[in-house]
């Protein structure tokens, strides 16, 4: 370990050995870490010579370039060897360039979809493919360890380590591939230790020794109690997880809006952008007045006009404050009673189309994701499989709850009917699906189904008033088929009953803290937007015994065919029924449904249903819920999580563990340089103390040391007399060190306070 940069450090021998052997541990550490990681990324087959050669090559760089002087010739020997090898197995080493390049394209090609796999040469047999792989590797190490030993035993840099060791992995973690996890968290350890100790240049062999030393085995056990806390193959990361990276990626997006934009515009309120995420909870407690920015959000290509909605997500718990999603532990429970594991034609999504399928041509739509949370795909209802076994280009099915991206997609093309259209189909495949169905169904019903137990007394005036106001209100549903008439019936009823008693009001303020929010809106402020209507709609329709849940996204109505921008101000919720035998059907309860967003800028028409809330023949707000579903080969519910999830749940524990280790580091480092001024300012050499402590002065100078006469001339006279400083001298200086580092400090802002002591060290 050096103390500056191509410099050797002072002291004893003894410590010089320690600097030499712990260099070469950091060389060793990232050398096998990089290899480990790439091989592991790509899929190579690990090859236990590979490894070797890699613990070998550590020794001989470490010791090629802690020679104090004419190391070049060593190395120049070691260069000129390895050139020679190159000539001569050249063939070799350009077919095993050749493997491990057909490996990462294969792997780009699997996870992006972006060409062709490369196959395997005919004159290769795959047991001489992995000799030339491994052949090749052991070259690359060669000359990987000798730029490492540069970077790490020469100039001690840690910024060329750290672009040397992840640039062989870019192209893996660009593919949301994740190397194996205990080989880069050993190479980040390394980092992090290269990082610490650059921060101490010019403190003594000695000191900078014991501190790397320490920092590694910290650093090293600090990764390793937070894989243990989060491990990586089963990990799924907790709903407030789910909960901030949705909060924050909405924060971010609204900053990068306000920054782009000429003048002011106000923020969409936290419950407009819960009705567009796949957030674990809809926090309805801060649905206050709605405000958008008119940014465009998704751009949409359809060749037939009429309202679309296109769905996020879907919400099945409600607490009063909140609409949930199940948890793993519900899904999971049910997927081994009935051995479903949520792929292909099994997904719910698709229940409606092999129940009544049309013969008329479905309709088609491109959407791209412009601005819009990109934690879920946005997809139109009635969603009609696009490929034979159901599944989705670079997306998959979260169980019944939404789909979600892969590898950062933003166009999708899909196919579906209008919900109306659909419902009335007499073509029926239900034979396909029928026993997934009625399994399902058991799901339905066990989840979809509950409400407080003391809603319907809390809503009793006001549902009286609703069914007095609502006597004569026949819905007509003579086109629908008569297994799903009561329900519609039920559901348009319960829309009419809202419409009649409440009021559409975009700026109605947030509830009382405290407050249920369906009773509130109910029976005190009858005032709300599309979260009220179809969070009140949920719950009267499970009171009724049908299930009926709460889904959010995006709604507009295209009067032509062409290409459009849907704005911010699209963000919609509505609800979705189910019916026995047929899937979600979805449903519109929000009255002022006529004054969504309508493109071209024309005014959107009134629904056409005999009711304000009925939905239209063929512009009912329809979606249903995505699941878990495979990418392009369907694996089972057990695996595709993992692969769905594996990129967030390192970028979810890379999170806090950054911040748990610059914090540990911070401390510690405090710590550390408190312990080396106490030993260097209360040394035996009374002299040398006193220079020490006037030396911990210095710094304070920018931050408002006041001057002492007294402490300038004990520290000229420690510095230039030939007499030694008595014991009471001393301490002089040393009480003025404490005394203006405690004043200076208590005078700071917090802030300020921080980075004087932690980042600077100076207290």
């Amino acid at each position: 370990m050096r103390t500056g940069a191509g410099g050797k450090s002072g002291g004893s021998i003894g410590y010089t050995l320690g600097n030499i052997l712990l260099d070469g541990v950091l060389l060793l550490l990232v050398l096998l870490g990089t290899m480990s990681s790439f091989v592991s990324a790509y899929s190579i087959r690990p090859a236990p010579e590979l490894f070797v050669c890699c613990a070998g090559l550590s020794v001989v760089f470490t010791v090629a370039f802690v020679l104090p002087r004419r190391r070049w010739i060593p190395l120049l020997i070691l260069g000129v060897g390895y050139a020679l090898f190159v000539w001569h197995r050249w063939e070799e080493i350009k077919a095993g360039a050749f493997a491990v390049y057909a490996d990462i394209v294969n792997l780009l090609a699997k996870q992006l979809h972006i060409t062709e796999p490369i196959a395997l040469p005919s004159k290769l047999t795959p047991q001489k493919w992995d000799e030339v792989q491994i052949f090749f590797l052991i070259m690359a190490a060669a000359l990987l360890a000798f730029m490492l030993g540069w970077a790490i035993v020469d100039r001690h840099s840690t910024c060329l380590t750290i672009v040397l060791t992840l640039a062989p992995l870019m192209p893996a973690l660009l593919a949301n591939v994740l190397p194996w996890w205990p080989a880069f968290m050993a190479t980040t350890a390394c980092w992090l230790v290269l990082l610490l100790t650059s921060l101490l240049r010019g403190t003594s062999a000695n000191g900078l020794y014991r501190f790397a030393a320490s920092a590694l085995l910290g650093c090293a056990a600090l990764l390793f109690l937070l894989s243990v806390c989060m491990p990586q193959a089963d990990y799924r990361h907790p709903a407030w997880a789910n909960e901030a990276y949705a909060c924050l990626t909405e924060l971010g997006s609204r900053i990068v809006s306000q920054l782009t934009r000429n003048s002011a515009v106000s923020y969409t309120l936290p419950g407009s952008s819960a009705t567009v995420s796949s957030s674990m909870t809809v926090d309805l407690a801060s649905a206050g007045p709605l405000q958008y920015t008119g940014d465009t959000v998704l751009r949409i290509t359809a060749e037939t006009p009429g309202r679309v909605y296109l769905r996020g997500y879907a919400a099945a718990r409600y607490n009063g404050t909140s609409w949930l999603q199940l948890s793993d532990e519900e899904y999971q429970s049910f997927s081994q009673m009935f051995d479903t594991d949520w792929r292909g034609i099994n997904q719910p999504a698709y229940f409606p189309f092999f129940t009544n399928t049309l013969s008329t041509p479905p309709y088609s739509i491109d959407i791209e994701n412009i601005a819009a949370p990109r934690s879920c795909v946005y997809y139109p209802s009635q969603l009609i499989p696009s490929s034979g076994d159901g599944t989705v280009n670079n997306a998959s099915f979260v169980r019944d709850i939404y789909l979600s991206p892969y590898n950062g997609a933003r166009t999708y093309t899909f196919y579906y009917y209008p919900p109306d259209e659909l419902l009335r189909g007499t073509e029926s495949r239900m034979h396909e699906v029928e026993e997934t169905e009625m399994a399902y169904r058991y799901f339905v019903y066990q989840n979809y189904t509950d409400f407080p137990s003391d809603f319907l007394d809390n809503i009793a005036p006001w549902l009286q008033e609703a069914e007095q106001l609502s006597r004569d209100y026949s819905p007509s549903v003579e086109s629908i088929p008569e297994p799903y008439r009561e329900r519609v019936a039920a559901a348009w009823k319960v829309a009419y009953m809202l419409d009649v008693t409440t009021e559409y009001d975009a700026e109605t303020p947030t509830m009382p803290q405290g407050a249920d929010f369906v009773t509130y809106f109910l029976t005190q402020s009858r005032r709300g937007y599309c979260m009220h209507f179809a969070s009140a709609a949920t719950l009267l329709l499970r009171s009724m015994g049908i299930p009926a849940r709460y889904v959010g996204g995006y709604a507009a109505t295209m009067l032509e065919p062409g290409t459009f921008d849907i704005p911010d101000s699209a963000a919609h919720v509505w609800i979705e029924i189910y019916l026995d035998g047929y899937g979600w059907h979805p449903v519109e309860v929000t009255p002022a449904i006529r004054e969504d967003p309508v493109l071209q800028d024309t005014a959107a028409e009134p629904l056409p249903e005999e009711s304000p809330v009925e939905p239209p023949q063929d512009d009912t707000a329809d979606h249903t819920a995505p699941e878990e579903d495979a990418d392009s080969v369907p694996p089972t519910e057990e695996q595709v999580l993992p692969q769905k999830e594996e990129a967030a749940n390192l970028r979810w524990m890379l999170y806090p563990a950054v911040l748990a280790l610059t914090a540990a580091i911070l401390v510690l480092r405090r710590l550390y340089l408190r312990w080396l001024r106490r030993r260097k300012t209360q040394g035996t050499d009374i002299n040398g103390s006193a220079l020490n402590a006037y030396g911990y002065l210095l710094p304070l100078q920018p931050w408002g040391l006041r001057k002492n006469e007294e402490v300038e001339r004990l520290a000229q006279k420690a510095r230039f007399s030939q007499h030694t400083l008595t014991q009471d001298e001393h301490d002089t200086i040393l009480r003025w060190l404490e005394a203006e580092e405690l004043r200076i400090d208590q005078s700071l802002p917090l802030w300020k306070r921080l980075l004087f002591r932690y980042l600077f060290g100076l207290h």
